[in-house]
């Protein structure tokens, strides 16, 4: 007995000529949402275009802006500490300039 959904997903397979299809998912895989849009008015029903993977664009849209998501969460962990350093260096050059200020009064006074 064979599986009663493999027609319907065969049909709406990426065909292996490319086309409006592939376009979509990469679009959709590159986060290009006005691409995606575009495809997607022209031709309502690419929406449910599967790649070889059996991915609709809608997933691999989800998973770019995901991926982009944690791109900006590892930049702003990134901005975080280094503003922790400029604050550090900072104060550790204040420290410096108080430390040589005072070894030249010492040595002016002697």
């Amino acid at each position: 007995m064979g599986d009663p959904g493999a027609a319907s997903r065969r049909k709406n397979r990426l065909p292996k000529g490319g086309g409006e299809s592939s376009d979509l998912h990469a679009a959709a895989r590159n986060g290009d949402l006005t691409t995606v849009e575009s495809i997607c008015n022209a031709n309502p029903l690419a929406v449910n275009t599967r790649d070889r993977h059996s991915r609709t664009p809608e997933i691999l849209l989800g998973e770019a802006l995901w991926y982009q998501i944690e791109v900006q969460r590892k930049l702003q962990e990134q901005l975080v500490a280094q503003k922790k350093l400029q604050t550090s260096i900072k104060a550790q050059r204040k420290y410096l300039q108080a430390m040589l200020e005072k070894a030249q009064k010492i040595f002016v006074s002697t």
